[in-house]
């Protein structure tokens, strides 16, 4: 990777750190369902739609935490057909690896990710459970990704300067000189 690059990722990766909740995730999104609403507000901005017809006619069903279309009759979940489609585990533990991978990844020189324990014995699932996970999020996270977390978690706007050409080692400068303006809890760079 050229020296370029590898500033290209940092920048992107802290500009993701940066603009985590001050307050963490856990207290921005504090119950399952806000966490939902959210994945929901992202991955239909205009409303809701049916996945199958394109129909805005759908109505929420509390008994099977589903959607259905009055035009089709589809069922679907704020998940289905996106990266988190049949998965078992709440949308705020994905939310909480998420945050977590950003803020062990976005630190670092040399951007190495924690290991599927790591992340298991953090977020409280298996490891066998971490490593799909840390692979799904990070293919969201990677530019070019999809980016439904992205979108999801990380609320503020970031961009540096008019004074600061984006993409150069000022930018990183600038990028790491916000973590103690925004006072972030417990963050040590190595």
């Amino acid at each position: 990777m050229t020296a370029f690059a590898n500033l290209e990722l940092r920048i992107y990766w802290m500009t993701l750190f940066v603009s985590l909740p001050a307050g963490g995730v856990l207290n921005t999104f504090p119950t399952e369902t806000a966490c939902r609403e959210q994945w929901i507000a992202v991955r239909w901005p205009s409303g809701v739609r049916c996945d199958k017809c394109r129909s805005d006619s759908v109505i929420w069903m509390d008994e099977r935490d589903t959607y259905r279309c009055r035009d089709c009759r589809r069922q679907f979940s704020p998940t289905t057909g996106t990266i988190l489609h049949r998965s078992r585990l709440p949308i705020r533990t994905w939310f909480r690896t998420a945050e977590h991978l950003i803020r062990k990844i976005a630190p670092r020189t040399d951007l190495a990710v924690p290991s599927d324990r790591v992340i298991g014995a953090t977020v409280g699932v298996d490891h066998t459970t971490a490593k799909p996970m840390r692979k799904t999020i990070l293919t969201d996270l990677a530019p070019g990704g999809c980016g439904l977390f992205r979108e999801a978690i990380c609320q503020r706007p970031v961009g540096p300067p008019i004074d600061v050409a984006t993409n150069a080692d000022l930018h990183l400068d600038w990028l790491l000189s916000q973590i103690d303006v925004l006072d972030f809890p417990s963050t040590r760079l190595s």
